[in-house]
């Protein structure tokens, strides 16, 4: 198994809830860096980073360990993989432990 490097930032508020957020794998090229995650700690966020060219296991494992009430996923090009993240989350039974926010210039509707 991929070894992933996870780093737990705390919020220096009072803690509203937890973000899970990595960049899936094939995506890792396209990004520049997420300066969001400085505003969700500032709002009192608890964000755990899973990595950089992540493994859906890896997303599904570390949802299970963290409990996340918000899964923020980089689609730029790989969106069959990402919609096969979001078919496996449904079928893990944890789909509606927390809510999915896509990101990137190819989302729209259809996905």
């Amino acid at each position: 198994m991929e070894e992933v490097s996870l780093t737990s930032l705390k919020g220096a508020l009072t803690e509203k809830g937890r973000i899970l957020t990595g960049v899936f794998k094939s995506e890792a090229e396209k990004v520049k860096g997420c300066g969001a995650f400085s505003k969700f700690l500032a709002a009192g966020f608890e964000v755990f980073h899973v990595g950089i060219n992540v493994k859906s296991s890896v997303f599904i494992q570390q949802m299970k360990r963290f409990s996340p009430q918000v899964v923020i996923l980089l689609c730029q090009g790989n969106i069959n993989g990402v919609k096969q993240l979001i078919e496996t989350i449904k079928e893990e039974g944890m789909r509606s432990m927390a809510r999915i926010i896509l990101y990137g210039i190819n989302i729209n509707e259809s996905v």
